[in-house]
């Protein structure tokens, strides 16, 4: 009975054993050789770098079993420190790298971020150098916009956070006269920074800045004292803005404050009612 050379292929050694080999009983007491590697390989296989790792028959059954489940499929190579350009764009294309830069597909990007389309072009390129799929290069632009998206928002609640906070320390420190103030101020604006000046004051919030504000107020009373004097040009201000302006004014004019404070005196009741009339009018809410 001829004996099962595959069995023994897998077992690594002789189907009959010591029992007494073939049924003709022959056969030495310890059965057949064992069968190895050593033993099946032929000659000039022997050494072969692929057959290094395997140590035993039945690994070479396993081995044969897989690269034949692997005939028609798309086989890809193991990357190497040794490639070359060529290689990597050959390994690239068959994991399904687009063709070109601009074959690149990504989402909308959310309300309030932008994109340069120069720079972008820059980063599709850098994407297919590294070998991106499409997938991965979406995914990684999706958590950009996202992140930007983010960081926008709270800049923009941190903004706005300064801003009301700068107005309420500028109310508290300007008091009832803190509408005709930012009126003058304002108007200094208005009329002779540029328009990019008043976009940038804007854009960098630089024009919410309580020293920003108080600067051009002082210009601006500056000019309205000149004004006064016969001297500018003057501002565009409401009447409101006017009459604060003109009390500061006659503070400092000795005369009339001597009018106003002698009773006695000539000139006393017109000073009293041009005071009330402006104060009339620069605080009517009081």
């Amino acid at each position: 009975m001829t004996k099962n050379w595959f069995k023994m292929l897998l077992d690594g050694g002789a189907a009959g054993g010591a029992a007494g080999g073939d049924a003709g009983g022959g056969g030495a007491a310890g059965g057949a050789p064992a069968v190895t590697m050593d033993s099946i390989i032929p000659a000039e296989y022997k050494g072969h770098d692929s057959l290094k790792a395997i140590k035993h028959p039945h690994d070479l059954v396993k081995s044969f079993i897989h690269a034949q489940s692997l005939v028609g499929a798309d086989k890809i190579q193991k990357p190497s420190d040794k490639w070359s350009e060529k290689d990597w764009d050959g390994f690239y294309s068959q994991i399904g790298r687009p063709q070109a830069p601009g074959d690149y597909k990504f989402e909308a990007a959310p309300e309030g971020v932008t994109f340069d389309d120069a720079r972008l072009e820059v980063v599709k390129a850098k994407m297919h150098k590294l070998g991106l799929t499409n997938k991965q290069a979406a995914e990684l632009v999706k958590f950009h916009m996202e992140d930007t998206a983010r960081i926008t928002g709270e800049y923009q609640q941190q903004s706005e956070a300064a801003r009301v906070k700068a107005i309420e320390s500028l109310k508290k420190e300007w008091g009832p006269t803190y509408d005709n103030r930012m009126e003058v101020a304002l108007s200094v604006v208005n009329k002779f920074a540029t328009p990019e000046l008043q976009k940038l004051l804007a854009d960098s919030k630089w024009g919410d800045n309580p020293d920003m504000i108080q600067l051009f107020y002082k210009v601006g009373e500056a000019i309205m004292e000149d004004k006064s004097d016969g001297r500018g040009a003057g501002l565009l201000v409401t009447s409101q803005a006017q009459a604060e302006q003109e009390i500061k004014a006659l503070k400092q004019d000795k005369e009339f404050i001597e009018k106003l404070h002698n009773d006695q005196g000539a000139g006393h009741t017109e000073a009293v009612e041009r005071w009330r009339a402006l104060h009339q009018r620069a605080y009517p809410s009081k």
